[in-house]
């Protein structure tokens, strides 16, 4: 009589919702999924400027550069 929450009724950012663990990506996807991620942020952070992108990464400029490279 009383309604029943279920997985799919928790949004994703729930911890252990809607993941199984054969859904689980390989250790490389995830890691470079998220280098993506950072990278992407650091330079709408910095309007697009490597040098202070590459700062808040804390990572040399052109290691940054080598990593946009590689993203695109």
């Amino acid at each position: 009589d009383k309604p029943i929450l279920d997985n799919e009724h928790l949004p994703a950012l729930f911890p252990g919702t809607r993941t199984k663990v054969n859904e689980i990506p390989p250790l490389r996807t995830a890691l470079k999924e998220t280098e993506e991620r950072l990278v992407e942020r650091a330079l709408e952070m910095t309007d697009g400027n490597v040098k202070r992108a590459a700062e808040l990464l804390q990572i040399p400029r052109q290691t940054l550069q080598y990593k946009m490279r590689d993203m695109h």
